[in-house]
């Protein structure tokens, strides 16, 4: 294997649940936003070009918007996919052998939300018959990843231990948070429009 490709001048698409600005982003959350700002700040040209999302609504960093309908569309035109999904049982392998086989063979999966949202088995019969470029892996299905697992021997795998929030803010915008919602709870404003932000949706299932 020749390891993870290098990041030139590369279209990017991200898989998202939710589009949010940054005004008002629960801080756990990767937004688009954010994806653009990391992005901008390497030495690459490449900028999130499409991004996939039951929540279409626009941002200025972002080319194109597709729905989840249109993820294999998605999934063939990025030589970046980054999902930022959460784990519900409409998202659990929704990548799966057959999104991961519309991606280019140069192209990289970066999974930064949660690992249950791809088909684990898939990629790594994707990765070793070197059918696309690379992974990169914040999170797994299982963690820690057990003793043995087929990704730590794969060359074109880089992985990390589910850190990829842990951004110069984070503890900042924690506190942010918590401190808005202290003042939700004990009825001193009504918060963030009208104290909706970052709250639990139970019917979504997160």
């Amino acid at each position: 294997m020749g390891g993870v490709p290098a990041v030139d001048e590369r279209r990017s698409t991200a898989v998202v649940d939710r589009l949010s600005s940054e005004d008002g982003r629960p801080p756990d959350d990767l937004t688009l936003d954010d994806i653009r700002r990391a992005r901008s700040g390497r030495s690459t040209r490449s900028n999130v070009s499409t991004a996939c999302s039951d929540d279409l609504g626009s941002l200025a960093s972002v080319d194109e918007m597709l729905p989840l309908t249109e993820l294999r569309r998605a999934m063939e035109q990025g030589d970046f996919i980054v999902l930022a999904l959460p784990h519900t049982p409409s998202t659990e392998k929704m990548i799966d052998s057959a999104a991961i086989g519309a991606m280019k063979p140069s192209g990289v999966l970066i999974n930064v939300g949660r690992g249950a949202v791809v088909d684990e088995d898939a990629l790594v019969d994707a990765l070793t018959e070197g059918r696309i470029g690379g992974a990169g892996l914040d999170v797994t299905a299982v963690e820690p990843l057990p003793t043995g697992h087929p990704f730590y021997s794969l060359e074109n795998v880089l992985m990390s231990f589910h850190c990829a929030d842990l951004t110069d803010d984070y503890h900042e915008l924690t506190m942010d948070t918590f401190v808005e919602h202290a003042r939700v709870y004990t009825g001193d404003d009504d918060g963030v429009e009208g104290g909706r932000w970052n709250l639990v949706d139970k019917s979504a299932g997160y």
